[in-house]
């Protein structure tokens, strides 16, 4: 690596196979699990988690550097972070500057974010889990767009959470699981490819109260290096963002094919009685501040669509009826938590209807295709992209959907900028933007014996 030493510096360049293996294999499209190390037993030697070699600890080629006084070779994150900054020297539309690390020196003061969520937010958290690659993106064509490399983002370039970090003045984010060094003041990401809420409905990945969990780590982290006064400071004035609950939806219609309208209500309180009980436990630690993106209009997405052999420009109806029962259900128990507890903050952003609006009248936004997605296989191509054989369009810019679930980067840039700056039709009774600059003083109260008991309300 370069320094700024005087000192002659030595050069090593390593070829090999697992012996050797640093983590390169984290980043490829491999079929199976065994030819990656990303997943605990492995580095809890030394590491404490797994980075990727196939190895406790150390290996030879960190050996040698440690004896010639040299920086330990890159984590795994050199192709995402070292190789695309090269990569990006040739393209004059890319700021180099949005990939520094994401500690920042400026004195000016800087806001924190946490996001919480699935795949629309997730930035490469399931890179380092131990699950299939079709809940994985770290493989082409994902992040072709302004990437040029998989990041372990399901889109062709930058999500919601990305877009909103830039208008913040922050850095593109990085997944919470990454190895290697973080610096967590501006905050954390950890969402996961397919979380759930509810964690049955998949196991596999970081349900909401693993990612709760974490959270509640990164405070820890704050209180131990800040001191309580100044953790408290930044967790009143951070913002929590979040998007959960789609994925409990997704099997419901099949899972439960002659549900009542009652039955309907009591899962979508359940899911949202577990939702605010985790806000109820980040404003126990010191959240004050909230902007939840509402469910997507879940049957008119094309991998919905295919799943439940809808034909044409049709929609999926109960998981219609699902979605708004569950936005529904959300606005409530936002305006009852208002009442309930001081210095509560919220938004709710309207992304039900900015999307099935898109998906309805696409080229009144620009798109040309929105019923089928960019890349996949399939009568929508809504599944498989990046797996086997698989069809890709030459321009994503042109389709509202990347692949079968998630919207391409023009989409994404679309909505953002709304969540953004957007009116109250669309983001209420803030943007975002106005949520991140409202500064709360309010000193911590201590609600441990608040009752956060909301699964079984009506």
């Amino acid at each position: 690596m370069i320094t700024n030493s005087q000192e002659k510096q030595v050069a090593l360049f390593i070829t090999g196979d697992s012996l050797y293996d640093p983590g390169k294999n984290n980043f490829l499209n491999v079929m199976t699990s065994s030819l990656k190390a990303n997943y605990p037993p492995y580095g809890e030697t030394f590491f404490k988690y797994p980075t990727g070699r196939v190895c406790d600890g150390h290996i030879i080629p960190i050996s040698l550097i440690s004896l010639e006084n040299i920086s330990f070779l890159m984590e795994p994150t050199l192709q995402v972070l070292e190789l695309a900054s090269v990569l990006r020297y040739n393209d004059p539309e890319v700021d180099i500057s949005e990939y520094q690390p994401f500690s920042q020196s400026s004195q000016e003061k800087q806001v924190a974010l946490f996001i919480i969520g699935d795949s629309l937010y997730d930035p490469g958290n399931n890179n380092f889990l131990n699950v299939t690659s079709s809940m994985k993106a770290n493989y082409p064509p994902f992040g072709e767009t302004f990437f040029k490399y998989p990041t372990g983002r399901v889109c062709d370039g930058r999500t919601i959470p990305d877009f909103i970090a830039l208008h913040a003045n922050l850095s593109l984010w990085r997944p919470y699981l990454e190895p290697g060094k973080h610096q967590f003041l501006n905050g954390a990401n950890f969402a996961s490819n397919g979380a759930p809420v509810l964690p049955y409905n998949n196991p596999q990945a970081l349900n909401l109260g693993i990612q709760l969990g974490f959270f509640k780590n990164v405070a820890s982290l704050w209180r131990q290096e800040l001191g309580d006064a100044e953790a408290n400071k930044r967790l009143n004035n951070a913002v929590f963002l979040i998007y959960i609950g789609g994925v409990d939806y997704f099997s419901f219609p099949s899972d439960y094919p002659n549900a009542t309208e009652s039955e309907k209500k009591e899962y979508v309180n359940w899911v949202i009685g577990n939702i605010t009980y985790a806000v109820t436990e980040i404003y126990i630690t010191g959240g004050r501040k909230f902007a939840f993106q509402n469910v997507g209009p879940l049957g008119c997405i094309p991998m919905l669509k295919e799943q439940y052999n809808i034909s044409d420009h049709g929609c999926m109806e109960e998981l219609l009826e699902m979605a708004i029962l569950h936005n529904n259900a959300l606005f409530n128990a936002n305006e009852e938590l208002e009442i309930k507890l001081p210095a509560f903050k919220y938004l709710i952003f309207d992304y039900y209807n900015l999307l099935y609006d898109r998906i309805k009248h696409p080229f009144k936004y620009g798109f040309k295709v929105a019923d089928i997605a960019c890349c996949g296989k399939g009568a929508y191509r809504a599944i498989g992209c990046g797996i086997g054989e698989y069809e890709l369009c030459s321009d994503p810019n042109e389709y509202l959907f990347f692949n079968g679930g998630h919207l391409s980067e023009h989409g994404y840039s679309q909505v953002s900028e709304l969540l953004w700056i957007g009116g109250k039709n669309v983001t209420a009774p803030f943007n975002m933007k106005q949520l991140i600059a409202l500064e709360l003083d309010q000193e911590i109260v201590n609600f441990s014996d608040y009752d956060t008991t909301y699964a079984d309300d009506d």
